[in-house]
């Protein structure tokens, strides 16, 4: 198979390059045993075999675009970098303004009839700019961290979390998980920390007072309302001693906001017992979102379903076809696809994809490992991270570890923009593996041409005689 990939120019880690093609055969199976229940939601408008042959086309198209970019120079990623960023935050904020909007959420976005979630296109942008970034400063004085990396990066996760939570709270990982392995000093690193857990506390604190951003009160309608208050004032709490720790000077400014705080629950307690109108409207604000949430989490949920499909399917699976939650699960061929795969193949095949998944993240390592340069080294890594992280959260979410998040299985799930964007990513990845591998065989040769050269005769000899 090495030797047909040569054939065809097909350059790179040739082990990523039959990952690939294993995660579209599987993809293929479970959409082609989906095909009915798609046909279903459109009223059958539509015929069963045109959902799959509309999926084939998406991954045709994704094969594509992995040869097309993988082809490019890395040098011209990281000269698109900044560009790219711009362009993302513009197509965010144009999504945000003018998006479909889809259950109190603007994702989606149509540009010359073509509709497409722009978050999907900022994933690659952001690594890019990260990456191109590290490599460029730096970075001895944090006013230059704020400039360069935490307002731009900030603007974009912002972007992403007012229209989906779960998507930005996996940006905001996926951003401090690169500043990490770019080498960005630590003490740096944990002030963004501190400060971003600060501002996502007071987003979800907004949420369920204000209501915005809107997609708070969905993401606290998938916990309870324990679990959601424990969960965010962890994160205040852990931002605010982060900060503490990493610079003295913020002392004076938490001592005055600790008796702002300190203030605050004695206004909020005096108010609720003296009926003050605004102290009264704010709590009844908030006992009407855990109303909302205990009334949408009754009864069986959609989480409930994946569990289910993953308890049935048993060891070997019920085989292909067979799956029986796949038409009450609204989102099987996406969200839940997971599931599907545990349902109908069983719990080898599941083990199998998340292994996959592992051997992908191994290989960018590897090729990481062989890059002289920061931005390849980061983007590879990156990149891989993005995917990886997005497979487990999909897995997760059909095992039940983690609430319900609409994240898609990367080259598996039904969806064109989230096929096209993998498809690009791993174009750029198997770019710079090409490079890394280049400089690897020059290095080889060079260090031939010093074993081999007049001066060093008798070295000569003896390397042939052995």
């Amino acid at each position: 198979m090495e030797q047909l990939l040569n054939k065809i120019h097909f350059r790179g880690d040739k082990i990523i390059w039959r990952v690939i093609v294993f995660l579209f055969l599987i993809s293929v199976l479970i959409i082609f045993a989906s095909a009915d229940s798609l046909a279903a939601i459109g009223g059958y408008k539509k015929s069963t075999y045109f959902y799959l042959i509309q999926h084939l086309a998406f991954l045709s198209g994704g094969f594509i675009l992995i040869y097309a970019c993988h082809r490019l120079p890395v040098s011209m990623y990281k000269n698109l970098a900044i560009l790219a960023l711009i362009v993302s935050i513009g197509l965010l904020l144009c999504t945000s303004l003018y998006g479909h909007e889809t259950n109190e959420a603007r994702r989606w976005i149509s540009i010359a009839g073509i509709k497409f979630q722009s978050a999907e296109i900022a994933k690659i942008s952001i690594v890019l700019y990260l990456a191109s970034v590290l490599e460029d400063n730096a970075f001895d004085d944090f006013k230059d961290v704020i400039k360069k990396i935490a307002l731009p990066v900030g603007t974009v996760c912002l972007l992403v979390f007012i229209e989906g939570t779960s998507i930005g709270l996996l940006f905001g990982v996926i951003c401090i998980s690169i500043l990490f392995i770019g080498g960005l000093k630590l003490k740096f690193l944990l002030k963004i920390l501190g400060l971003s857990l600060i501002i996502l506390v007071l987003l979800c604190l907004s949420g369920i007072t204000i209501g915005w951003p809107k997609r708070i009160a969905t993401a606290a309608g998938r916990l309870n309302d324990f679990s959601f208050a424990l969960t965010v004032s962890t994160l205040g709490i852990a931002g605010i001693l982060i900060l503490l720790f990493v610079s003295s000077k913020l002392k004076y400014l938490f001592k005055i906001f600790g008796l702002a705080l300190v203030a605050l629950v004695l206004l909020f307690v005096l108010g609720l017992a003296f009926h003050w109108t605004p102290v009264v409207k704010f709590a009844d604000k908030i006992e009407n979102v855990i109303k909302k949430n205990d009334a949408e989490t009754t009864g069986i949920t959609q989480a409930d379903r994946g569990k289910i499909a993953v308890a049935s399917g048993g060891f070997v699976g019920k085989g292909p076809g067979n799956s029986t939650q796949r038409y009450l699960l609204p989102l099987s061929y996406s969200d839940f696809v997971f599931a599907m795969i545990v349902e109908e193949y069983g719990l080898v095949a599941g083990i199998t994809v998340l292994m996959a998944y592992m051997i992908l993240l191994y290989r960018a390592a590897m090729i990481a490992k062989k890059c002289t340069r920061i931005f390849s080294s980061v983007t590879v890594l990156g990149l891989m991270l993005i995917v990886v992280f997005q497979a487990l959260v999909n897995a997760g979410v059909s095992v039940g570890i983690f609430p319900v998040t609409g994240q898609t299985l990367p080259f598996v799930s039904h969806g064109g923009t989230s096929i096209l964007c993998t498809g690009v990513v791993f174009g750029i990845i198997l770019s710079v593996s090409r490079a890394a591998n280049n400089q690897e065989i020059t290095k080889q040769k060079n260090e031939e041409n010093e074993k081999y050269t007049p001066n060093n005769t008798n070295e000569k000899i003896i390397e042939y005689n052995g």
